[in-house]
């Protein structure tokens, strides 16, 4: 009879003696792993990449690297800072808090009960794609690559909300009520708020948390398009963002205001930006890229109030 004990006893004295990593570096496999769990279609995949944002990483190595104790090619870590009160980090992006007012001061009643974005999305050696983005305001979110594609999605119930789109416009009305900094902290967590909840609750990791802060704000902004106090909310959010800067710009002969974030909240080399109208904060255009070269990616946006039931029934 093989004595069984015997052998794995064997085998276990013939296995390498590995040290337990260092608590930063399980700290960031676990937030690769959190960031795998949510990943979006490979970026070689262009029916995924017609897709609408929703969770656009940052690059980043693979998980088994992290396990064996590899330093990840992330954002690099840093100290926690101390979160200021609501409303006092504005002053970072007193532009944004600035349309913020106006925009809350002149509100206005909309029509519809659903938001239509239609979007057009270009890269400098890839054939251009579009989509058709339609999200309704009781939560749910149908896409199609054009809009003639929506009725059959809505037919068939074919919601991608998947519910974090509400949790991220949940977090921009916090902001509006008054706690911009919990508004914020909960954005960097809508996609999954018990996974990053533990990550970013384990403190040192406030750059990880502007960064995904910053790219949901941006899935919010457009998602939110046809209600004012959710982009009033994720302006309030993106002005306590420290790397995001703002400057006037004009596009299609309308004024309009360029949102950008740089390292560290993005990578290194690596800029993205929002260009929203001045006076609405309506999401006109994306683009991301590195620094000094043509963007990589670039997007127009095409925002309507529209009912659900006039899309099921292929009215504009």
């Amino acid at each position: 009879m093989i004595d069984q004990d015997s052998d794995l006893q064997w085998l276990r004295l013939q296995m390498p003696h590995v040290s337990e990593p260092a608590p930063d570096v399980s700290a960031r496999a676990r937030e690769e792993l959190l960031l795998h769990a949510i990943a979006p279609a490979h970026s070689g995949d262009v029916k995924g990449l017609n897709r609408p944002r929703l969770r656009r990483l940052v690059p980043a190595v693979g998980v088994a690297a992290a396990a064996a104790g590899l330093a990840l090619a992330l954002i690099p870590a840093a100290p926690e800072r101390t979160a200021p009160p609501a409303h006092a980090s504005a002053h970072l992006n007193g532009a944004l808090m600035h349309l913020a007012d106006y925009i809350a001061a002149n509100e206005t009643s909309s029509t519809g009960n659903a938001t239509l974005v239609l979007r057009t999305q270009s890269y400098p050696d890839s054939p251009t794609i579009t989509g058709a983005d339609l999200y309704t305001d009781s939560g749910e979110y149908f896409y199609a690559e054009t809009e003639s594609g929506l009725p059959q999605q809505i037919q068939e119930n074919d919601d991608q909300g998947g519910g974090f789109i509400a949790r991220e416009e949940a977090a921009a009305l916090e902001a509006v009520n008054g706690n911009v900094d919990k508004g914020a902290y909960d954005m960097a967590v809508a996609p999954n708020p018990t996974m990053y909840g533990q990550l970013f609750g384990a403190g040192g990791h406030q750059v990880q948390e502007d960064n995904m802060t910053w790219e949901d704000s941006l899935d919010a902004i457009v998602a939110g398009a046809g209600n004012s106090a959710v982009r009033q909310g994720i302006l309030l959010i993106l002005s306590t963002i420290p790397s995001v800067t703002v400057t006037n710009t004009a596009t299609d002969g309308q004024p309009t205001l360029t949102i950008t974030a740089k390292a560290p909240d993005v990578p290194a080399n690596y800029q993205e930006q929002i260009v929203i109208n001045a006076q609405t904060g309506v999401p006109v255009g994306f683009a991301g890229g590195n620094i000094g070269q043509a963007p990589g990616v670039t997007v127009t946006y095409q925002v309507s109030r529209v009912t659900v039931a006039a899309i099921e029934a292929g009215h504009v």
